[in-house]
């Protein structure tokens, strides 16, 4: 039989097991299962590439999320409680809709509401936002659609709390850096925009009800990046500060994640090699992955220099580390600074740390991640490789059918006269879906509100969605 090679771009997979960030989960834990009268906000925040989103992901594995579950170990690690904690979807803000509260709101409510899930219902708010929409439909008065959707925020908040009288709920909220303070404030500055205007954004939103106290019960996570959503963390943190006055307490954890050490970037690539040894039972593969499992496993030798050379090179951020860890395996050649000995790498980088960073250094960097941008982009051949190269031009994210209506339409027709063929579109939903544990990607927010309108078997090609981590497009950008 001819022996089976896996996929180009499988060794940049995540680990199985998240590596390090102990600490960070524990008292995320802590939090979710609190029961105390405090609302708990946690802040998760890092620079680009440093693995939020994979943090995130853990958490919801460890609560038994359908998406991300593992009974097994949710269950060892003692974070399932039975029904008393309610957890969202991951909702990633970086779908602009969702900067809308009431595209927001109904996003919370319809991960709340998971299929499977009893207890958590919002009958009332429902009603509201028919009554809402249906006003909008029918061309009624701005002020009327205004205060209607009013109401039905107001009553999703009521039927909320009927929820946490007996369950603590969570919101999981990614890429917060991305609801922007800044345009609301300078706009109520100069009377352009009113106070009730600028509550229909879900930032200013989540803001005021911190401030009133309308959370009880409830945990907030959010994650984002610490530089660019400073504003963001800032002004939640004066909402917090405005509401000690009244009768809601909150406690505020702040966890910022930092890189892999030494000895976490050894243990990182002693993972790869165990689960490459051990993650295929197909005999063909077997001897192929033992070979990429013998790679890694002597670059993770404590003996060696080898991981030392990688952290240093990629400052232990954990996107890198996936990046390099492609080179190792995909090359033919291993680039000459991956084989240099640390000390000869420290010399030439004029650093012995990634956390002196030297102009030395940065060439380096910057010549190995030239190789990587020539494996990924440069010359995609097969299916995979063709929906990367989409994918960092889209940093929003695409579905299924938007990737096959760019591959394939040679004709280059316009999407209301263009069909889709559906085998070739089942196949590359299956690609898309294959591709989600790449550590490359990033889940993008679902378009499952658009479910009702489409056609039953092309829903999923429509509504799932990938993109990239935020790394990765800056590393393209920068070649």
């Amino acid at each position: 039989m001819m022996e089976q090679y896996p996929t180009p771009f499988a060794a940049a997979r995540k680990t199985r097991r998240m590596i390090s960030r102990q600490a960070e989960l524990a008292q995320v834990r802590q939090a979710l299962l609190a029961k105390d009268d405090l609302v708990n906000i946690v802040f998760i925040r890092s620079p680009g590439g440093m693995g939020k989103t994979r943090f995130m992901e853990e958490i919801l594995a460890l609560t038994g999320h359908p998406d991300f579950v593992d009974p097994q170990r949710a269950a060892s690690e003692g974070w399932v409680n039975g029904d008393a904690i309610v957890v969202s979807d991951l909702i990633d803000v970086i779908d602009i809709r969702l900067h809308a509260r009431d595209r927001f709101i109904r996003r919370l409510r319809d991960s709340l509401r998971r299929p499977g899930r009893e207890g958590v219902d919002f009958f009332r708010y429902d009603l509201a936002y028919e009554r809402m929409q249906g006003l909008a439909a029918r061309g009624a008065e701005f002020a009327q659609v205004r205060a209607a959707a009013q109401e039905a925020a107001d009553m999703f908040l009521k039927e909320l709390h009927e929820v946490t009288k007996t369950r603590r709920i969570t919101w999981v909220i990614d890429t917060v850096e991305q609801l922007s303070f800044i345009t609301s404030e300078w706009l109520l500055e100069r009377d352009l925009l009113l106070p009730e205007d600028a509550n229909n954004r879900t930032h200013q939103w989540l803001a005021n009800i911190i401030r009133q106290g309308e959370l009880q019960g409830i945990t907030l996570l959010l994650a984002g990046r610490g530089e660019e959503g400073s504003q963001f963390f800032q002004n939640i943190q004066s909402a917090i500060r405005q509401a000690r006055g009244g009768t809601t307490r909150y406690r505020l954890i702040d966890l910022q994640l930092q890189p892999f050490n030494q000895e976490e970037t050894s243990v990182y690539f002693a993972q790869l090699a165990e689960e490459w040894q051990n993650g295929h039972q197909d005999q063909a593969v077997t001897s192929h992955r033992a070979q990429i499992a013998q790679q890694f496993r002597k670059i993770a030798t404590q003996s060696g220099d080898a991981y030392k050379v990688l952290w240093l090179y990629t400052g232990g951020i954990p996107v890198r580390l996936a990046l390099y860890a492609q080179l190792i395996v995909s090359q033919r050649t291993i680039p000459a600074e991956l084989r240099w000995s640390f000390i000869r790498a420290a010399a030439e980088a004029k650093t012995n740390s990634p956390n002196n960073i030297t102009p030395e250094l940065l060439q380096i960097q910057w010549r190995i991640e030239e190789k990587f941008i020539d494996l990924l982009f440069r010359q995609p051949s097969d299916l995979e490789s063709r929906i990367l190269q989409l994918l960092v031009r889209t940093p929003r994210g695409l579905s299924a059918e938007q990737i096959h209506f760019m591959l394939d339409n040679p004709d280059k027709l316009a999407p209301d006269h263009w069909e889709p063929n559906l085998e070739r579109l089942k196949l590359i939903a299956q690609t898309l879906k294959g591709m989600v544990d790449l550590y490359l990607v990033k889940r993008r927010s679902s378009w499952a509100d658009f479910a009702p309108v489409i056609a039953e078997r092309e829903q999923e090609a429509f509504t799932f969605r990938l993109g990239l981590q935020d790394e990765i497009y800056r590393i393209y950008a920068d070649h």
